[in-house]
């Protein structure tokens, strides 16, 4: 982690005007860089620590648009005698 991104993240942390997603992957991003476990991570934030692993992931590979970019719901897929059924 840069000194820049660290810094940014620092600020998304302390502020009370940013959505709660987004101070808590800043926070999460944070105790990762300190060391510490998913397990750890995820009983300070009250999160999954699977939850915690897939954005440490996606901040390795996104760096700091992942932790603001807005993610979708996976929608379930209709089964072809399930929308006949409707008709």
């Amino acid at each position: 982690m840069t000194e820049e991104e660290r810094s940014e993240l620092e600020r998304w942390a302390a502020r009370y005007t940013l959505p709660h997603k987004q101070v808590q992957r800043a926070k999460l991003i944070l105790y990762a860089a300190e060391g510490l476990t998913n397990v750890e991570i995820g009983a300070r934030l009250e999160i999954n620590p699977k939850v915690v692993g897939r954005w440490r992931r996606r901040f390795c590979e996104e760096r700091l648009d992942s932790t603001t970019a807005p993610r979708t719901a996976v929608r379930p897929r209709s089964t072809g005698s399930r929308v006949a059924g409707r008709i």
